[in-house]
């Protein structure tokens, strides 16, 4: 299972949704590329400590342009039809893109 996530720098959110979904593939979408490489490769050693094989992607996107989002969110679930959302985070525009697509 894939599960995407709105990036938070609140690594303890994510770091619990990753674990309580229990998925092979975790996609992060959000703004800030060189913070979010930062906390992955954080999100990484705790899995393999744990040992817990998840993939992490980064997906970076214009929080400020819903058309955007939307195209992005699109081609995540062409991707990857069998992905699920953890709507906990993320701002409210992100949100607005998931409802729309």
């Amino acid at each position: 299972m894939t599960l995407v996530e709105f990036f938070d720098r609140d690594s303890l959110e994510n770091i619990c949704s990753c674990a309580a979904a229990r998925a092979d593939r975790v996609i992060l979408i959000g703004g800030d590329r060189q913070t979010a490489e930062r906390c992955i490769a954080g999100y990484r050693k705790i899995f393999a400590a744990r040992q817990t094989d998840v993939a992490f992607e980064y997906v970076s996107v214009d929080r400020r342009r819903l058309s955007r989002m939307t195209q992005t969110i699109t081609r995540i679930v062409q991707a990857y039809p069998d992905c699920v959302f953890d709507l906990t985070g993320g701002d409210d525009l992100c949100l607005v893109a998931v409802g729309m697509d």
